[in-house]
């Protein structure tokens, strides 16, 4: 959000942390997370209000929307790079 805001793009409150666990199935159990599971990728869905004419949310315009989804992006890159995942151990030729 604060990069967002940094980028003069409109951007809400972050939703509260809902507890993992209080309600089956869990709010971590989605698409994303079997995607995850199925596999191992990193899957990611980020879903927004953006471009609803609902007072309730920031109103932004088709270049903002393409703005806020790259950004967001990036991000997720640049978390990658600073984080990488652990090397697998290497396996004996058959």
């Amino acid at each position: 959000m604060a990069r967002f805001r940094e980028a003069g793009l409109p951007a809400g409150k972050p939703p509260a942390p809902a507890e993992d666990g209080a309600r089956y199935p869990g709010p971590s159990f989605n698409l994303t997370s079997a995607l995850h599971h199925v596999c191992g990728g990193v899957a990611m869905l980020f879903e927004c209000p953006h471009g609803f004419k609902e007072t309730q949310y920031p109103q932004v315009n088709h270049d903002q929307i393409l703005d806020l989804q790259l950004m967001l992006y990036e991000e997720l890159f640049a978390l990658a790079v600073e984080t990488p995942r652990p090397e697998l151990p290497k396996t004996e030729k058959r």
